[in-house]
């Protein structure tokens, strides 16, 4: 079952719950014109095609938990998969930009 869950979370993500307070990360893997026209505050961008050959660059919030997000969700999951193959165990696919705007997300446009 958890199989299940799990897969269907990646094709499918629900809006993330982010508690007020906690400490994530946003990596945003959309274009760069995507990305300076609108991210989340602090985001860090990776575009997903460059995802696997720089995760190295994550290595410091390896402990932390990494919200990653595009348009819809769909690249979001093709980058979870390459840092969980690169051993990220807190990595979660939050979908889109809209939802975490509807999250409660700040978003802000620009580098």
């Amino acid at each position: 079952m958890s199989f299940l869950k799990n897969f269907l979370s990646r094709l499918i993500p629900t809006p993330p719950r982010i508690d007020p307070g906690e400490d994530v990360v946003f990596l945003d893997v959309r274009s760069r014109a995507e990305f300076a026209s609108g991210h989340a505050k602090g985001a860090i961008h990776i575009p997903v095609g460059q995802v696997a050959g720089r995760a190295h660059e994550l290595e410091s919030h390896r402990d932390r938990r990494i919200l990653v997000y595009c348009l819809s969700g769909h690249r979001a999951a093709h980058a979870v998969h390459a840092l969980e193959d690169r051993g990220f165990t807190k990595v979660e696919n939050a979908g889109g930009i809209g939802r975490l705007r509807r999250a409660g997300v700040e978003v802000q446009r620009g580098r």
